[in-house]
């Protein structure tokens, strides 16, 4: 049986050319963690259609692949795992947001 057992985003920010403020590129990484008991994954999917029309195919790198992604507006990506006898996953989706919480600073005077 072929599981897609995770789904995660992560993203890091980087220093803007103006003023070195912080900023998201909408880069992130989605880690995929699956398993299939009989013949092993084949392929990762990934697309921002839920109907994966179009996809993107990715070579598993073990039971965890990382591969790196451009989130669309919406922050949505689509995932599906293929074994390599062509068994499907059930698709999942995952919603990625990015929210930025600036420091407090105090100042003894």
């Amino acid at each position: 049986m072929t599981r897609l057992q995770e789904a995660v985003l992560s993203s890091e920010y980087s220093p803007s050319p103006v003023g070195g403020a912080l900023r998201w590129s909408g880069q992130v990484t989605v880690r995929v963690v699956a398993s299939d008991d009989n013949s092993g994954i084949g392929e990762v999917h990934l697309s921002h259609n839920p109907g994966f029309e179009p996809f993107s195919g990715y070579p598993p790198t073990g039971d965890t692949t990382e591969i790196p992604w451009t989130l669309p507006e919406s922050g949505e990506v689509h995932v599906r795992v293929i074994d390599r006898a062509g068994n499907r996953s059930e698709a999942s989706s995952v919603k990625g947001s990015i929210s930025v919480y600036l420091p407090l600073v105090l100042r003894n005077q």
